[in-house]
């Protein structure tokens, strides 16, 4: 759930770059690449954190916090 809403706002940020690119304004080039930059680190980030295992221990919390 955590990396949902950066994934979300860079896809947002990156529908508005192609509106703004298609309209012929210049700052959709930018729009597009923090776009691709959030979706990058975001990435990386998240694959980083399942390779060192760090997303179990706390789903396993979160399960004995639910009980």
């Amino acid at each position: 759930m955590s990396r949902a809403y950066p994934l979300s706002g860079a896809l947002f940020l990156g529908i508005a770059g192609g509106i703004a690119l298609t309209r012929g304004s210049h700052w959709g080039m930018y729009l597009v690449t923090v776009s691709y930059s959030m979706l990058l680190a975001t990435v990386v980030l998240g694959t980083w954190s399942i390779m060192l295992g760090i997303e179990q221990p706390i789903a396993r919390r979160a399960k004995k916090n639910v009980k």
